[in-house]
């Protein structure tokens, strides 16, 4: 028979070993926890794409007169978050704008086109805008004179009828004395279907 510490001591021992055990398997399911967690935030955040939207609608005939705007692309990309995914709540980043408005028209058959492409470059992420601190460069393409009113585009609907910016094409199909009919199409939706 054992004496009093002796079985005291087993007691011990027996409930120590128990609690160690707990402690190891709490640890375990832990570092299975912290894995399942690292995993779905990552799994869970799609890549970061661009998009644009463009106001006017596509592939109908459409008529402008001198001074409209033939075309506004608004440009976004999706917001990344700290581990470089895109945002899980689909917040965006403003990454600029194109603008082409009918400036002109000469001689019957030359249109005369004032382009604005901004595009804004951001560093933002999903960190930042909750702190709101926010980082962003711009490019705009100025004219000449680099007083921001456009770069100034002639085209000779004779020799051409397509113009090209941001990804789409604008297809004049009429010239008339002081408007054009014309045509949209994204160039990219084309490639992609």
């Amino acid at each position: 028979m054992l004496d009093e510490n002796g079985a005291i001591g087993r007691k011990l021992q027996v409930t120590t070993n128990r609690a160690v055990s707990k402690f190891t398997n709490t640890l375990a399911s832990m570092k299975y926890l912290h894995a399942l967690i690292a995993i779905i935030l990552l799994t869970g955040c799609g890549t970061v794409s661009e998009h644009q939207s463009i106001a006017q609608s596509q592939n109908e005939l459409q008529t402008a007169s001198i001074g409209s705007t033939l075309l506004h692309v608004s440009k976004q990309g999706d917001l990344p978050n700290v581990f470089g995914g895109a945002d899980i709540y689909g917040r965006k980043v403003d990454k600029g704008f194109t603008d082409v408005k009918l400036k002109g028209i000469r001689d019957g058959s030359v249109i005369e086109l004032l382009v604005f492409d901004v595009n804004r470059e951001s560093a933002e992420n999903t960190l930042d805008r909750s702190l709101q601190n926010q980082n962003v460069s711009q490019t705009v393409n100025v004219d000449r004179n680099g007083e921001g009113v456009g770069i100034p585009v002639a085209i000779n609907t004779k020799v051409e009828k397509e113009y090209v910016i941001s990804g789409i094409k604008i297809t004049f199909v009429e010239v008339r004395p002081s408007s054009v009919v014309y045509k949209i199409m994204d160039m990219k939706t084309v490639k992609d279907e």
